[in-house]
């Protein structure tokens, strides 16, 4: 059961999590697109040039990173708006039938005993699925959120060698 408190502590924190997520996008984005065009052709070796172009690549693949975490963002939000609707749905027809025909208003059907549980039942099955693949799109959001994260990093310190690298060569 939720209160007030708790569903306005979800909607700050789901709404500050988006806002990171297309930050770090934009600026990786940005920072990709400024590095990219100051690489000129040069020999691939051990030299500050290559090792900026593995930053580029390592950047970009975090920029992909970010994009599949923000796309499987969304899935969940979709996901979890299907199961709440769902479980709301079931408990609607369990708790107002108290095992009697029920009239839908807003359709104009009636249904029998036997439809609502079956109709219970086929929601308890659905949401069982939903379940399953809300669990499986939050550990891939949790897993790209992770890779982003790795791949930002290790281009941000292979920049930072790219750059130290003529001094020392």
């Amino acid at each position: 059961m939720t209160t007030e408190r708790s569903d306005q502590a979800y909607s700050y924190w789901k709404e500050s999590s988006e806002r990171f997520d297309y930050f770090l996008a934009g600026v990786t984005g940005a920072l990709t697109a400024y590095i990219g065009q100051g690489l000129g052709p040069a020999k691939i070796g051990i030299n500050s040039t290559t090792v900026a172009l593995i930053s580029v690549l390592c950047l970009v693949v975090s920029i992909i990173c970010g994009l599949r975490r923000i796309e499987k963002s969304i899935l969940i939000y979709k996901l979890q708006a299907e199961r709440l609707y769902n479980e709301e749905k079931r408990g609607m027809l369990l708790s107002e039938s108290g095992g009697s025909s029920l009239y839908n208003k807003a359709t104009g059907e009636v249904y029998s005993p036997q439809e609502i549980k079956f109709e219970a039942e086929k929601s308890r099955l659905f949401i069982e699925k939903l379940r399953e693949g809300l669990n499986k799109e939050v550990e891939a959001a949790s897993s790209y959120y992770i890779w982003r994260n790795i791949f930002l990093l290790v281009g941000f310190i292979l920049l930072i060698v790219s750059r130290i690298m003529p001094a020392y060569m």
